[in-house]
């Protein structure tokens, strides 16, 4: 029995799978290392060209196979949609990475309004002035006192997020803009989020007066850390050495843009994929297309010198449709 020393003919015959009578298969032209050196598998061993000829069809077999098998995804796609293909090679999320916030738009505990509307900013002021904020040292803060209330749904007739607002008295953000009038508030009702993971916020502000200004925001939150140091008191003169920072977790919500829909807007709002679709008009188209009330009129023709159409609206709003951020 020869007796095979060679690492090169171990790493070859060891590629091969074993048969079924548990002996090893052995490759094409090559002497299995366990067997007799003088006998060899007569069926295994292929002329040159015949080995060119099977090396060729299977080639062909193979490229056949690729062929057909984008044939069939690219009609699978025209029939069932054109994001099939993509969504057949997306990875699924990572449940893992995925990331659960303190505070919520949707349910309690709240995100405080008034942090929503330090975001928005003033309305006479031009870009962005606070562009991310602490929710978790902010909500219980000094800087956003105040209650939040939910207000009761008014209009039965489509479900919808409720409206979360901080006042000192009880609103409903129902279809009369009057009971605003003397009462400053901060508050906004949650829309949905986009194919790119944005909430969508429809936001009301107002100063107390007449005013009411709408914007729709695009945010996020999002975790993060920051670092603390002891105060200066509390470190001693005679310390030696460096004195460390003590990590802490924050959590933030960021403003990715903003759209001011006007003053006193009423419309509805839809989301379809990363569109936003906007279907309404501010007291200002209402003023000239009809649909304000008598109170809208009186200030218009005192403050602006406008006459209005106090007739209901003859023509409908036309959609405006928004394409929504990247998630940055």
């Amino acid at each position: 029995m020869t007796k095979s020393s060679s690492n090169n003919d171990e790493g070859i015959s060891g590629a091969f799978p074993a048969t079924d009578n548990g002996c090893q298969a052995t490759a094409p032209g090559v002497v299995h290392s366990g067997g007799n050196s003088d006998s060899t598998d007569a069926s295994a061993q292929h002329s040159p060209s015949q080995r060119n000829k099977i090396g060729r069809q299977t080639k062909s077999w193979t490229a056949r196979g690729i062929a057909w098998t984008g044939v069939l995804i690219a009609v699978i796609g025209l029939l069932f949609g054109n994001n099939l293909i993509f969504r057949l090679f997306q990875s699924e999320p990572n449940i893992e990475q995925q990331f659960y916030a303190t505070y919520s738009f949707k349910k309690g505990p709240f995100v405080h309004p008034k942090i929503i509307g330090d975001l928005i900013g003033w309305v006479g002021d031009q870009g962005d002035q606070v562009v991310s904020i602490n929710l978790l040292d902010s909500q219980n803060s000094n800087r956003y006192f105040g209650e939040v209330s939910r207000a009761l749904q008014t209009d039965t007739s489509r479900v919808a997020w409720p409206w979360i607002y901080s006042a000192k008295r009880e609103l409903t953000f129902g279809v009369s803009p009057s009971e605003y009038w003397g009462t400053p508030f901060d508050a906004y009702r949650y829309l949905g989020s986009t194919r790119s993971g944005l909430d969508v916020l429809h936001a009301k502000r107002s100063g107390g007066g007449a005013g009411v200004s709408d914007h729709l925001v695009f945010v996020r939150i999002e975790s993060d850390s920051a670092v603390d140091y002891p105060l200066l008191s509390d470190v001693e003169s005679s310390h030696v050495g460096t004195v460390e920072p003590e990590v802490r977790n924050r959590e933030l919500i960021k403003l990715v843009g903003k759209i001011l829909l006007g003053d006193r807007w009423y419309g509805t709002v839809e989301i379809v994929g990363n569109d936003v679709v906007v279907r309404g008009r501010d007291m200002a188209e209402r003023c000239r297309y009809g649909g304000v009330t008598v109170m809208e009129a009186v200030e218009m023709i005192t403050l602006m010198n406008v006459v209005c159409k106090e007739d209901e609206a003859n023509q409908l709003p036309s959609a405006r449709v928004y394409r929504a951020p990247r998630r940055s």
